[in-house]
């Protein structure tokens, strides 16, 4: 009989250190991420000149290095759309709480 109660106890014995281990595990991942998620938000300043560099490349487009990356050329008529500033301050009011979306941006996601 002593046999039998000591197999019984061999699941608890076994896999319960291994559960252990394992929500430890979660709950440490889980502290990680919330201490990167809340270091790495991104200053006002940092928003703004993110926000400003996205304005000047919208404005000033770069066709030709576009091409160059994409090894072929670009459609004229998207040419026609980036030599055309009048289509991107028709805006309507609907677009700016997308546009606030947008720009809600982590510094892991910033290129320097």
């Amino acid at each position: 009989m002593q046999y039998h109660q000591s197999v019984d106890k061999l699941f608890i014995f076994v896999f319960g250190p291994l559960a252990f281990a394992a929500l430890l595990l979660v709950i440490a991942t889980g502290i990680r991420r919330a201490i990167t998620r809340f270091r790495s938000r991104p200053t006002p300043d940092q928003l703004k000149a993110v926000y400003e560099s996205y304005l000047r490349r919208l404005l000033h487009p770069q066709p030709e290095a576009v091409e160059k990356e994409l090894g072929k050329f670009l459609p004229e008529r998207l040419l026609q759309l980036y030599e055309d500033h009048s289509a991107l301050w028709k805006r309507p009011p609907s677009c700016r709480p997308q546009l606030r979306r947008l720009f809600r941006l982590r510094l892991s996601q910033i290129h320097w």
